[in-house]
């Protein structure tokens, strides 16, 4: 669960953004050279969606990490900086790497995420599927899966998904996305 604040209090986001890097940049001049201020830095620069600068700074934290966590943080969060500043195929490459220190699903969403801005669907497929394995109840990557079935003209696994879909989540039958599945003609 997020936590609101309203502007009136925080400030925009952007201002919010800004503040975080400012403080990150303090934080990495008290304490340099070291892991986490590299980390602190890293994020601060990709609140305000510098993600040159924000690489620059997760690349740095890797050169200094020291265990499997710290190895695993930083090329997660170059993962995700990669995939929000539209490098998909790095996103790939670093989400991969990270996985060999912590096999994680948030790393492997990223991977599949970024095959399908890549128009890999047959990768992304594979992903998907496997990430719906380890997380039946993930709504999110049934969804998806069923949106790469769609997408392949596999209207017999994409039903299938669906009927997954409203099995474990009945509510569903009114979500947005599980109605704009019925214009297709698919009643479940």
């Amino acid at each position: 669960t997020e936590l609101y604040y309203p502007e009136i209090v925080l400030g925009s986001s952007d201002k919010i953004a800004q503040k975080k890097l400012q403080e990150s940049q303090t934080y990495m001049n008290m304490i340099s050279g070291n892991y986490i201020s590299y980390m602190e830095l890293g994020e601060g620069y990709f609140s305000t969606k510098n993600y040159t600068e924000a690489k620059n700074a997760f690349l740095s934290a890797v050169k200094l990490a020291k265990d499997s966590m710290e190895f695993y943080n930083a090329y997660y969060n170059l993962a995700v900086n990669a995939y929000e500043a539209e490098d998909y195929q790095s996103a790939i490459e670093y989400a991969t790497v990270a996985n060999t220190y912590i096999d994680d699903k948030r790393a492997n969403e990223v991977i599949g995420f970024s095959y399908i801005k890549l128009k890999k669907t047959d990768e992304a497929q594979k992903q998907f599927e496997e990430l719906v394995k380890e997380n039946p109840d993930n709504i999110l990557f049934s969804y998806t899966l069923t949106d790469i079935y769609f997408s392949k003209f596999n209207l017999f696994k994409a039903l299938g998904e669906m009927k997954r879909i409203k099995k474990i989540n009945p509510g569903a039958l009114s979500d947005d996305i599980y109605k704009n599945y019925r214009i297709f003609g698919i009643i479940l």
